[in-house]
């Protein structure tokens, strides 16, 4: 009737929120040069496309933390900062994830970009993650390298070009 107040319970009006983790350890990386710059470039494609739908982003390559919550970026600024990343001799991928979900606590979705980071490590990941995140595994190999087994639990996505990433990407988001 005219001049009711209609209030709706339980609807959730938060938006999505994707974080991205740029793996830099160089062991994960069966050919760190050309797989690391596949990976680069899948960290800034997905990082552009989400600013580009207004879509609330965290990137972090390793330890670095490149934008989030506490800290705002321009396009130019995320594919800057991704441009100077470089491979470390040694990582703590499950412990950058643990700090990452806990800086950008309205995390919803975490895209982790990797080479071939251990089963194990990516299985605790999933297992640490919240309920309510959808961890996204992204394995960069080299063409003609063998494939990791797929994490349970988890999105997989293996790539050897950014081709691949791209059809790949496209397939999961839609």
């Amino acid at each position: 009737s005219q001049g009711s107040l209609l209030v709706r319970h339980y609807v959730d009006n938060r938006r999505p929120q994707l974080a991205v983790l740029l793996d830099t350890d160089a062991g994960a990386y069966h050919n760190p040069d050309e797989d690391f710059e596949v990976a680069v470039s899948a960290a800034a494609s997905i990082a552009i496309s989400a600013m580009g739908d207004r879509q609330p982003i965290a990137v972090r390559s390793g330890g670095e933390a490149l934008m989030g919550q506490g800290q705002r970026a321009s396009r130019s600024d995320v594919l800057d900062r991704l441009t100077l990343a470089q491979t470390t001799p040694r990582g703590d991928l499950v412990g950058q994830v643990i700090e990452m979900l806990q800086g950008e606590l309205g995390t919803s979705a975490l895209a982790l970009i990797t080479g071939a980071a251990k089963t194990e490590d990516l299985m605790r990941i999933v297992s640490l993650a919240r309920r309510s995140v959808r961890v996204i595994v992204i394995r960069v190999y080299s063409p003609g390298d063998g494939r990791e087994a797929p994490v349970p639990r988890a999105i997989g996505l293996d790539v050897s070009s950014l081709t691949e990433f791209k059809i790949g990407w496209d397939r999961i988001a839609s």
